[in-house]
């Protein structure tokens, strides 16, 4: 935490939640739910940090320029704001390793639970965003936190029971959007339940309290105001996005369904009519509402994607199973082999039954897995993160099976277990930019994913440090980030694309490095004299 500079989307998350507290309006950032800014937020209002609702950023709605004039020319420096922002997401990390540990003990064993929170807690990918203010984690810890919660209510159907489950699919719904699969989730696990156990509570009516909380919790966390449609400046933006698109001839370049909508909301169309009717209606929990439609836009349309050296405007299929595959631990996926062959040589060849706690871990991965080839969306294995704590705890349950019962299997588990944290440490401190170790590891990271599976902006006090350890003063800087470099001890001047510098020492980012590589033709006899982390590669161009 310490150790890295602010990453592209923390600035956004904590001048949002500032916000919300301060003036009760929820305008910025509405791609993401409330409730983890508000939490990462809260420890922050203690310093009575500057919130420049004063700037035009404000009344424009442009969450970038605001966090910007918010963790840069505040009151309250920099860093501070960062560390004590990032308090809560630490806290969320060890509170996983528990919620893994008490899961995988009910399910199986406390030897699985033990083996299952080892796992979590020795992740690269966990340690890495359990330091940043985002929701990837949080959002993760609520999802794990909301399957603990319907096992109880399996094992021991009560009002009690199904009260926690409802608050814990309340908050993981106003933690980050992914967790609506839980709607999907719970009734397929109830369903399945109901084959073991006699439930008191029908899923029907389970389902139908678990809605009604749902969308009361949702209305009530965005302080039961009415919003109308029209008064979001982005409703008219998409408008005249729509006009540009015409003007310029571009509507057989977009995807089918931006066709049809270009071609059926012209003036004195019924949809354009609907368009503008429902622009003045007054809506309870707006914000929530227009955020699910700002990731469902994102998904639809894709990102700008670098993935084994292929570069796409749209994203790939395949990205999020190859992501996995280079940035999990090669032990983990050694053991995840392991635990596969041994439960189909288990319950499979032996025709025994197959336990009904192994569902409560194949439903919540497997379906959010499936939902990632729904999404051109490709940012990086933070949105894989929910299905590590199920695949965790799927490599601890093969501990009591009979399988492993002997001495040398178990020491070969435990060997494995034990590389699990020598892997880890490779990448320490920058366990962000982890790569397994089959790919060479994080040296060679760039020739498999950018964004923020190796440059999120984490490297700038790595790159001060480097600057003062070898007595460098005169800089030019190409830094892929929202961070000021001066606001971390970086003087240097920026690198302008078209005029670049033709001698001294220049430092680049990697994901620029990536993403434009056209740019860069003029580094090409340069010597690489260091790294700065894992994000910032110095060059010397004399």
């Amino acid at each position: 935490m310490v150790g890295d500079s602010q990453t592209v989307d923390e600035g956004v998350h904590l001048a949002a939640g500032v916000s919300y507290w301060r003036t009760g309006d929820f305008r910025l950032n509405p791609e993401h739910p409330v409730l983890w800014k508000l939490v990462a937020a809260l420890p922050v209002l203690a310093l009575h940090p500057t919130v420049p609702t004063d700037d035009p950023s404000w009344a424009a709605h442009d969450e970038w320029t605001f966090a910007d004039r918010f963790m840069h020319e505040n009151r309250v420096p920099t860093m501070r704001l960062l560390l004590l922002g990032r308090l809560a997401t630490a806290l969320a990390g060890a509170a996983l390793v528990l919620t893994v540990f008490w899961l995988g003990k009910r399910l199986f064993s406390a030897g699985c639970g033990l083996i299952a929170a080892g796992l979590t807690a020795f992740d690269p990918n966990v340690i890495a965003h359990a330091r940043y203010i985002t929701t990837d984690l949080p959002v993760t810890l609520m999802i794990v936190v909301t399957i603990t919660q319907l096992y109880r209510f399996v094992h021991a159907p009560s009002p009690r029971t199904l009260a926690t489950l409802a608050i814990a699919v309340v908050a993981a719904l106003l933690t980050k959007f992914s967790a609506l699969y839980l709607l999907f989730v719970l009734p397929l696990l109830l369903v399945l339940a109901r084959r073991k156990y006699i439930l008191a509570w029908s899923v029907r009516r389970t389902m139908a309290t678990v809605l009604v909380a749902s969308l009361l919790g949702i209305v009530a966390s965005y302080g039961f105001h009415l919003q109308r449609i029209g008064d979001d400046p982005r409703v008219d933006q998409v408008l005249r996005q729509r006009q540009d698109i015409i003007n310029a001839g571009r509507v057989e370049q977009q995807p089918a369904v931006a066709r049809w909508l270009i071609r059926h909301t012209n003036d004195g169309d019924p949809l354009r009519a609907a368009i503008e009717w429902v622009k003045t209606v007054p809506v309870p929990g707006y914000w929530y509402v227009r955020g699910i439609s700002a990731v469902v836009s994102r998904s639809y349309w894709g990102s700008y994607t670098f993935a084994f050296g292929q570069l796409s405007d749209h994203g790939f299929p395949w990205y999020f199973p190859a992501t996995w595959l280079v940035k999990t631990p090669l032990p983990i996926i050694l053991l995840l082999v392991v635990t596969l062959t041994t439960v189909v040589m288990t319950y499979g060849a032996r025709r025994k039954r197959f336990p009904a706690a192994y569902w409560f871990l194949i439903i919540p991965a497997g379906l959010y897995v499936a939902l990632t080839f729904t999404s051109r969306l490709n940012l990086g294995v933070r949105h894989l993160l929910p299905i590590y704590p199920f695949l965790a705890i799927a490599i601890g349950s093969i501990w009591s099976l009979p399988a492993l019962r002997t001495r040398l299997l178990r020491i070969g588990m435990i060997l494995i277990l034990l590389s699990v944290p020598l892997s880890t440490l490779s990448a320490h401190p920058t366990e962000i930019a982890y790569f397994s170790e089959w790919t060479g590891g994080t040296a060679n990271g760039h020739r498999y994913l950018s964004d923020s599976n190796l440059d999120w902006g984490q490297d700038l006090l790595r790159l001060r440090t480097f600057l003062s350890e070898h007595a460098i003063r005169d800089l030019a800087l190409d830094y892929a980030g929202t961070a000021r470099p001066d606001r971390y001890g970086v003087r240097a001047q920026k690198i302008d694309r078209e005029r670049p510098p033709t001698s001294g020492l220049v430092a680049v980012s990697i994901g620029n490095l990536i993403a434009v590589p056209e740019s860069y033709q003029w580094l090409a006899q340069a010597q690489v004299v260091g790294r700065a982390g894992a994000s910032i590669i110095l060059f010397r161009l004399d």
